[in-house]
């Protein structure tokens, strides 16, 4: 976990696919740092080829839980096929998206980075 600013931030890189074989394991690490109680929990998706279903509905249980924690959660690098996707799945859930992780550490510091992309607004 780093520390920014009195900040504690979660990074969660995840990278190939994203499916039935490799959800426990998904799973496992995103309760893990969950479990941690970051005050932001950044996952990074910019490696991930292919997300099934069950992969998004964990992205919206982190979600859920994010912010009944206070925890702000950031999606980095997810490709606009993904956030279009996650938009139409889940679009009563608020994700909020940045390009890479450098935008979302710019955005969480507060440093003036253009406003970040929701998936409720973006089309892809």
């Amino acid at each position: 976990m780093l520390t920014a600013q009195g900040r504690e931030i979660e990074v969660l890189s995840l990278a190939g696919e994203i499916d039935l074989l490799s959800f426990p394991e998904v799973s496992g690490a995103v309760d893990a740092s969950l479990g941690r109680r970051p005050s932001h929990l950044v996952i990074e998706m910019s490696e991930v080829s292919f997300c099934s279903v069950a992969g998004f509905g964990l992205l919206a249980h982190a979600s859920v839980v994010c912010g009944g924690r206070g925890c702000d959660l950031l999606l980095s690098g997810c490709r606009p096929a993904q956030r279009r996707l996650l938009s139409l799945m889940w679009p009563t859930v608020s994700f909020v998206h940045h390009r890479g992780l450098a935008e979302a550490f710019h955005a969480i510091a507060g440093l003036g980075v253009p406003a970040p992309r929701s998936s409720g607004t973006t089309r892809g």
